[in-house]
């Protein structure tokens, strides 16, 4: 088997099955960002398959008394500025995260109206016209 030149050590690979170095877990994915606002409702995807072992999980905290799972998505509902930080899935042996950032309010002017998920101003003449202006509807 070839060995590392600065160690003398043999390489070794987690495919293997001869080698005498030990496998190495794939490096996580890069999380994925929800931006939401307090008193909004956030839906967390997780791309892992459902399984008899799927969960989600807050770190450093328990889960939202407000969540609710359908199938892979987290929901929560009422959100609160507790309710940031990174959240992972589980499932079959790997996992992925959704970090949930919790924006500020915007201060809407007088000639606007904030929409239902408080990060979002649209002009007083486009409320109610027929088109979708916010985000949320």
């Amino acid at each position: 088997e070839p060995a590392d030149p600065s160690s003398g050590q043999p390489y070794s690979s987690p495919y293997n099955p001869y080698s005498l170095g030990q496998a190495r877990a794939p490096s996580p994915q890069p999380a994925e960002t929800v931006l939401t606002s307090v008193g909004a409702v956030a839906s967390l995807s997780c791309p892992l398959p459902l399984s008899p072992d799927f969960r989600w999980e807050k770190e450093t905290a328990t889960l939202p008394l407000t969540h609710q799972q359908e199938d892979t998505t987290l929901i929560l509902t009422e959100i609160t500025e507790s309710d940031a930080g990174r959240y992972s899935c589980f499932s079959q042996g790997q996992v992925s995260s959704v970090d949930l950032v919790i924006a500020p309010p915007y201060e809407c002017t007088m000639t606007e109206f904030q929409c239902d998920n408080l990060s979002q101003c649209v002009p007083i003449m486009q409320e109610c016209d027929g088109e979708f202006d916010c985000v949320d509807g």
